[in-house]
């Protein structure tokens, strides 16, 4: 072998050798992941908000029996140990943040009974509570979070005067103290839902959701407002966290209710995937920089309750997989219903024998396709997808989906004008509202209702059926434009979307105290009759009713048991 020779193979043998050793050193240097299941009690257990020095982790747990919420705290040196419940009550309470100092826990809590929801201030060592501040009833995610300096609170709401939720600032440290809006107020195009403070208490991460299919997470200046946009593209921000440097965000995202897990780096921009599985709301502890996080399984089918029996006893599974499935409608001149399917790892819209047999995807748009509506000739489907709330609408024939040229942007869900040229549907932007009639080939529109009509149903040719949130069922001649009259009142009728129209009655659903209960109402007779009563968590919330037949059933979308659990995770990248 030549001199050149043996000089260039022990080189190469040396750089051999440097490489395996920085890549051994590299890879031992790495730290594995590490996850630890924090709480095992049976049912949901969700929203971890743990102490800033990772001793302890509270959350919410969801009572299957009635669906109040309580908070617990779990010692997280001692999991051997039962979790110490330290709400008491028969509300709900919400989503919960604890004080930098460790001595107090802030969470929202719905008095259903008054009527009202209160952010509590909560004295862990002694349980004493103090109410501080109203925020807005019913909302299922009402975020908060503490300022590091534990002199300001930051809760979402909606007051009176506001067009659109926001986030709030209340000063912790000023007795008296009003909120004040810090997101902006008029003409917004979107709405700030959650919140994190940095570390460095200059800047403030917020979510904004422009659409039902588009939120994605910002980081606000707090001084001066001025936003920039760290995400894009995003469906659905499921909680999000700094980790201790605040050079880091670590973040959870759904689409097509498949979650997954992220930490972006706000120096060089990058995203990295974590790929913990089922990541929601995580949290970090300040101090030890331990991060916990929600597992929550949530699976969605469609149910049917028989009509023809006389007593129901119970719903039955129709299309029940390990994909969810949801608001199915039914035509009865194809004898088949319409509903989304995220089956194909996507929301498409599926069809199928009422039921369940003879399943056909109908769409391949890989994206979201939700809310569909049969025409009255079984011949085209409306529904909602992207960009924003568009309408779209599907010829069965021919598989063609063509857009609705309305000169709107954001819609609710659509339902058929009684000749089936055109579209119904209210409309989701600012400074509009009730229902309007939208021409499909020509896209021209009339408003119908003047109020807040959320779900409108043509009853005749000139009878629009509709219902306005928390208000009633309303019933209006659209040709002679009569003002509307109450058919069915507040008192027994608040749902948007969960009814149905069918022989001069209404099915609809009923939220009592503990469970939901299906009901029909002749509107004839003025008569009600109940049918059966669901747990509220096995009922969701928003689904669409729709009446198939031969035999005569109601379909619904169903809820399985909420299985969830809070998590604590040790990763390298944090």
């Amino acid at each position: 072998m030549s001199r050149k020779k043996m000089i260039f193979t022990g080189i190469s043998i040396v750089l051999l050798v440097l490489f395996l050793v920085g890549y051994n050193y590299q890879k031992s240097d790495l730290k594995p992941i590490e996850i630890t299941k924090i709480t095992k009690q049976q049912g949901a257990e969700t929203h971890p908000a743990p102490s800033s020095d990772g001793q302890f982790v509270a959350y919410n747990k969801v009572s299957l029996v009635n669906g109040n919420t309580d908070l617990y705290i779990q010692n997280v040196r001692s999991l051997q140990s039962p979790p110490q419940q330290i709400t008491f009550d028969a509300h709900k309470e919400g989503f919960s943040a604890w004080s930098n100092s460790g001595k107090y826990l802030y969470f929202s809590r719905d008095n259903e009974e008054k009527n009202q929801c209160m952010i509590v201030k909560l004295d862990v060592a002694s349980l004493q509570e103090t109410e501080i501040t109203h925020c807005e009833m019913g909302v299922s995610h009402l975020y908060l979070d503490i300022s590091p300096d534990d002199k300001t609170l930051a809760y979402s709401h909606k007051a009176e005067t506001d067009e659109e939720f926001g986030i709030y600032f209340l000063r912790l440290d000023q007795p008296n103290a009003l909120p004040i809006r810090f997101s902006c107020h008029d003409n917004c195009h979107y709405r700030d839902r959650d919140m994190a403070f940095s570390p460095d208490r200059q800047t403030i991460a917020v979510s904004r959701r422009t659409n039902d299919y588009d939120e994605n997470i910002f980081l606000v200046n707090l001084k001066n407002k001025e936003s920039v946009q760290l995400t894009s593209g995003e469906e659905d921000i499921l909680g999000f966290t700094w980790n201790r440097s605040g050079k880091k965000l670590i973040y959870a995202t759904q689409k097509s209710d498949n979650r997954y897990s992220y930490i972006l780096d706000l120096d060089t921009k990058e995203v990295k995937n974590l790929n913990i599985p089922n990541f929601n709301f995580p949290a970090l502890a300040k101090k030890s920089n331990q991060l916990f996080y929600q597992v929550l399984s949530e699976k969605y089918h469609i149910s049917h309750l028989p009509l023809d029996d006389g007593v129901a006893n119970s719903p039955f599974p129709s299309i029940q997989s390990e994909f969810n499935h949801l608001n199915s409608d039914y035509s009865k001149l194809k004898n088949s219903i319409v509903y989304s399917s995220n089956e194909s790892g996507y929301y498409e819209l599926w069809s199928s024998d009422p039921n369940g047999e003879n399943k056909k995807q109908l769409t391949n748009l890989k994206t979201v396709a939700q809310s569909p509506g049969w025409s009255h000739n079984g011949q085209k489907i409306a529904f909602l997808s992207v960009p924003e709330d568009s309408i779209f609408i599907l010829d069965v024939k021919t598989h063609k989906i063509t857009k609705l040229p309305s000169p709107f942007k954001n819609h609710y869900r659509p339902t058929w004008s009684y000749d089936d040229k055109a579209i119904i549907s209210s409309i989701a932007e600012t400074n509009i509202s009730g229902l309007y009639q939208i021409d499909i080939a020509s896209g021209n529109t009339k408003q119908l209702t003047f109020d807040k009509g959320r779900l409108g149903i043509m009853t005749s040719p000139k009878t629009l059926l509709y219902s306005i949130p928390g208000e009633g069922l309303w019933q209006k001649n659209i040709i002679d434009n009569t003002p509307s009259v109450n058919v069915i009142p507040a008192s027994l009728f608040r749902t948007r979307y969960t009814w149905v129209y069918n022989n001069n009655g209404v099915y609809f659903k009923q939220k009592t105290k503990n469970v939901y209960q299906l009901n029909f109402y002749d509107l004839i007779d003025k008569r009600l009759t109940p049918l059966i009563r669901i747990p509220k968590h096995a009922l969701k919330n928003t689904t669409a009713l729709t009446l198939a037949e031969n035999p005569k059933r109601l379909l619904f979308t169903s809820a399985g048991n909420p299985q969830g659990s809070i998590h604590m995770l040790r990763h390298p990248l944090l």
